[in-house]
């Protein structure tokens, strides 16, 4: 389970470079919990926020080969 806000793609990557393929394997957003409602200003402030009120959650699933 990871926070789109993490990046996705670059998590995708790093796991590609690892030797770990992987993909996105399920999506949902979800209302921001307490502590992205804490740190919205910030997250404002960087761009990070495409929506003020939630997050994507994607599963990521990589395979060892």
């Amino acid at each position: 389970m990871h926070s789109a806000l993490c990046g996705t793609e670059s998590t995708l990557s790093r796991l590609a470079a690892a030797g770990l393929p992987a993909s996105v394997v399920d999506r949902a957003f979800v209302p921001f919990g307490p502590v992205l409602r804490e740190r919205r200003t910030w997250l404002r402030r960087q761009g990070l926020l495409t929506d003020e009120n939630t997050e994507e959650l994607v599963v990521i699933r990589a395979e060892h080969s």
